[in-house]
């Protein structure tokens, strides 16, 4: 029996393509998963850790919109929308110690990056 014959979609070049689009992006999608769920409840993060997550937060927007528009209400849709606004809140918290972080960077940062530029 074929698969159309037992009911499945036949296999078309776009259901080809989606197919490929979501193995390639589900593997973007866990990763940055796996990145916020190391940032989620930490108070500062390094700036390698803070650059994976926002290399990735425009492809995750670009991502919902596009599967808003083909399947709105999906169960991809609404895991996305949630992955989203991880994302969001990890990004754009509000700073954890930032008086203790501002006076680090004027005491030791700057004078460390002034004796680095001297010869």
């Amino acid at each position: 029996m074929t698969a159309a014959a037992a009911g499945a979609k036949p296999v078309t070049g776009a259901n080809r393509a989606t197919a490929l689009w979501l193995e390639r992006r589900g593997a973007s999608w866990r990763e940055l998963e796996t990145e916020l769920t190391t940032l989620e409840g930490r108070g500062s993060v390094s700036v390698e850790q803070a650059s994976t997550v926002l290399r990735g937060y425009p492809e995750l927007a670009r991502d919902v919109a596009l599967s808003r528009s083909l399947a709105p209400g999906s169960p991809l849709t609404r895991q996305l929308q949630r992955l989203y606004g991880r994302v969001h809140r990890v990004l754009f918290k509000a700073p954890h110690s930032l008086r203790r972080e501002l006076s680090h960077i004027l005491r030791v940062g700057a004078a460390e990056s002034f004796a680095a530029l001297r010869w």
